[in-house]
Parts: C-alpha cells; sequence; structure tokens
C-alpha cells in the first residue's frame, strides 16, 4: 500500500492547505496562525457561544495531545503556566484593590471573623473576581487522591474542607501580596 493511499482525506486537507500557507509567503503554519489572529478576521474565531465547543479550547486540547517530545510538552507546559500565573497575578492585583476586601484592624470583630455570613462573603467575592486562582486551588484540594483512587471512594467533606482552605489561602497570598500592610 503506497504513502498517499493510506492518507485520510483530513491529511491531505492539511497538506494541501499548510502548502498554500507557505506558497503565500508565510514561513510556517504557525506564523499564518499568529498573524490570522491578529488580523481583522481572527477575532472572530475567537468568540465565546454558550452551548457551543469553544474553539480555543479545542485548539488547545490538539496541542497538548500531539507534542511530538518531552521538551516540547515540557515547554508548552510552561507557556500555559506563565500564562495563568499572568491572569493569576493581574486577578489578585485587581482583589487587592477592592475596598470591601480591605478590613482595618479597628473595624474588625470577633462575630465579623466568626459568622458564616461574613466568611461566605468573602468566599463569594473571591470566587468572583478571583476565578483562575479559585479554579486552581479547587482543583488541587478536591482532585482525587491514591486512597480514594484505591478504595473507589470520595472523602466525604473534600468539598467544604476545601472551600475553608480556599478561603484561608487566598486571605494569606492576598495579605502578602498587598505590601501596604506589611513591614519590611
Amino acid at each position: 500500500m503506497d504513502e498517499e493511499a493510506a492518507t485520510s482525506p483530513q491529511d491531505a486537507k492539511v497538506k494541501a492547505t499548510a502548502t498554500a500557507i507557505k506558497s503565500n509567503g508565510w514561513r510556517s503554519v504557525n506564523d499564518f496562525i499568529v498573524d490570522y489572529y491578529r488580523s481583522s478576521e481572527g477575532p472572530a474565531s475567537l468568540r465565546f457561544v454558550p452551548g457551543r465547543a469553544y474553539g480555543l479550547e479545542r485548539i488547545l486540547q490538539a496541542w497538548t495531545e500531539s507534542v511530538p517530545s518531552e521538551n516540547a510538552r515540557e515547554k508548552l507546559n510552561m507557556v500555559i503556566t506563565q500564562k495563568a500565573t499572568e491572569i493569576i497575578v493581574k486577578e489578585s492585583t485587581n482583589a487587592i484593590r477592592r475596598k470591601d476586601l480591605q478590613l482595618s484592624a479597628t473595624t474588625l470583630t470577633i462575630p465579623l471573623l466568626t459568622t458564616d455570613f461574613a466568611l461566605s462573603k468573602i468566599y463569594d467575592i473571591y470566587t468572583s473576581i478571583l476565578p483562575c486562582l479559585f479554579f486552581l486551588l479547587n482543583s488541587l484540594l478536591t482532585a482525587t487522591n491514591d486512597y480514594e483512587r484505591s478504595h473507589r471512594t470520595e472523602k466525604l467533606g473534600k468539598d467544604e474542607m476545601a472551600r475553608q482552605m480556599i478561603l484561608v489561602l487566598i486571605s494569606m497570598l492576598l495579605f502578602r501580596r498587598n505590601r501596604a500592610t506589611t513591614q519590611e
């Protein structure tokens, strides 16, 4: 069986498109993709439509499933991590500037800090203004562990424990990020 007969119609279309891209002056498909998304045509394909698969999520999935080497996988993971870090830093910068999260020591009371209402309010603020950080922490804290996997069970109360831990962790992170509140 020759190589051309083994090529799927989709592979043939991809090869023809890559050839056309290069014949139109781009050095690579990657160069074309960068220029495409920076052009007036690109933003339309970035729109999110509820109820439909998000195109960029599908592209990222294809990238992560098709990385050709361990070095490339490590670099792709680092690029994704760096982008997530930029998002989290931006979210936390916005959070430390919010007036409703700036509590002075003179306004703090035991009832404020011990009532579920106040803690729920802070938690709700965190989940709304720090979605990337919240998702990361929640994913880590609720991920299935070895015991759960081997016993095919989930720890009771895991979500509530994660919620409490997230509240504490984010509070500590924001306090430390807000260098105006610390003396060094």
